[in-house]
């Protein structure tokens, strides 16, 4: 049984009850394209529990559960973003801005020839600049930083020196394997203990913050957009 305080206080494309109108001892139906077990699924976000687990369903009804989800304005479900290139080609073609820019740092390191053909013509300019400033600028600055903790030492103790230089390697590691830590949370991503974080390591510690203040100035996909759509609308940008 669907509870309407719940409906109402997660979902906007609803109308509200005190907005709606009954006949006396008539039960009103309203009709639905989605199927009910897309519906099933839709409606459990709403309620105070666990989400559904979706990783068995097969796609095609991941993405009517996206869709009804964008349709009817359940926020939870609409966070889902198991399948970063068809959330993003789904957020292309709706217009659905804060989905799009929020996914587009998992996927601008995949060649562009497997984003090319899934989003609209509007934002392919703007994608392949986005694309190209990282593949081509900070991808290299990247990893020649990552030989520079070779040259540091540690004034109050060699093992810190040792620490820093192993963490960088497994950091190295993990950007190789996975780029899109860059553009995430990077403090995560480095996990140093803070004991290692004193004056004595400044240099590895300054290393760091020049890394990330590095990659703050990096234009984000959303920066490209605007720019885009301001030319071509004959604006300054």
């Amino acid at each position: 049984m669907l509870i309407q305080k719940y409906l109402e206080a997660n979902a906007e494309g609803f109308p509200l009850a005190e907005h709606t109108t009954r006949l006396k001892g008539v039960d009103e139906i309203v009709p639905l394209s989605e199927t009910s077990n897309v519906l099933e699924l839709l409606f459990q976000f709403t309620y105070p529990q666990m989400p559904p687990d979706l990783d068995n369903l097969e796609f095609p009804e991941l993405m009517e559960v996206a869709e009804a989800a964008e349709k009817y304005f359940v926020h939870h479900a609409r966070k889902l973003c198991l399948y970063p290139l068809e959330i993003f080609a789904f957020a292309a073609e709706h217009d659905h801005k804060k989905m799009l820019y929020e996914v587009a740092p998992l996927l601008v390191f995949k060649p562009l020839s497997e984003i090319a053909y899934r989003i609209p013509s509007s934002i392919y300019v703007p994608w392949s600049l986005y694309h190209d400033q990282f593949t081509s600028n900070m991808w290299k600055e990247a990893l020649d930083s990552f030989h520079q903790p070779d040259l540091f030492g540690c004034s109050g103790d060699s093992n810190h020196a040792t620490y820093w230089r192993r963490v960088v390697k497994d950091w190295k590691v993990k950007i190789c394997n996975d780029p899109a830590l860059l553009l995430t949370d990077l403090d995560k991503s480095l996990d140093v203990d803070p004991k290692y974080k004193g004056q004595c390591c400044n240099a590895f510690v300054n290393w760091w913050e020049g890394i990330k203040n590095k990659f703050k100035l990096m234009n984000s996909f959303e920066y490209f957009v605007k720019q885009h759509r301001a030319k071509m609308s004959g604006r300054v940008f």
